[in-house]
């Protein structure tokens, strides 16, 4: 992928790392008020992935400066995502979120 966008090592490094910054900044208060205020029903992470599929398809072939703006932009619906899943119990019955909890923990496992 360097050789074909013609990155150099640093400018990878940075795209890499911008995601940690904008993470940092959209992270905090700000993601769990809306899962208070609207529920997760309307924060749920349907429109959190949908968000995040659409700025990662914007990141397709992109240069230096677009790949440092998707990745920072790519960090904005993630925060949202974590304290969604475990805060699920508050709005559904408890045998729905406990499968559910149970599955999301599943999926995350890494493979052997």
């Amino acid at each position: 992928m360097n050789a074909d966008l013609k990155f150099s090592p640093t400018i990878f490094a940075w795209g890499a790392g911008i995601f940690f910054i904008g993470y940092f900044i959209f992270d905090g208060c700000r993601a769990i008020w809306p899962l208070e205020k609207f529920g997760a029903s309307r924060c749920g992470s349907r429109r959190i992935m949908v968000t995040w599929g659409i700025i990662s398809g914007d990141g397709a072939g992109v240069g230096c400066l677009e790949l440092y703006t998707v990745r920072f932009l790519l960090a904005s619906p993630r925060p949202d995502f974590f304290p969604g899943i475990f805060l699920s119990d508050l709005w559904y019955q408890r045998n729905i979120a406990t499968r559910f909890l149970a599955s999301f923990a599943i999926a995350v496992r890494s493979p052997p």
